[in-house]
């Protein structure tokens, strides 16, 4: 027999899964030139060296995710040098690993 609890884990499960694939959805049809502008839009370089706040370290997190999104859409839409997807790929994993650093070390004090 089925609990109230239960009910509601597999609910809140069917509900974050379906968001997620809408959500990968919508990032699997975004155009070349809103992934660019995703890159390009915000803080610029300079006052992300100088400013080491939250939403400045925030900017990068979402940038290197964009990175990354650059480099899948690249991957599916037949670019043959793996050599600089790869690349991407990797330098949008770093960036993602300062970003975390930066946050831990702001945690700790």
């Amino acid at each position: 027999m089925v609990t109230l609890a239960q009910f509601v884990v597999a609910a809140a499960a069917a509900v974050y899964l379906a968001s997620w694939r809408i959500a990968l959805e919508h990032r699997n049809h975004r155009s070349w030139d809103m992934l660019v502008e995703g890159v390009l839009d915000g803080t610029p370089r300079a006052e992300l060296r100088a400013n080491r706040s939250l939403r400045a370290i925030w900017a990068l997190q979402k940038r290197a995710g964009i990175m990354a999104e650059i480099a899948d859409y690249a991957d599916r839409n037949g670019c043959t040098d793996q050599a600089t997807i790869s690349s991407i790929r990797s330098n949008s994993l770093a960036i993602r690993f300062s970003v975390w650093k930066q946050w831990l070390t702001r945690a700790e004090g």
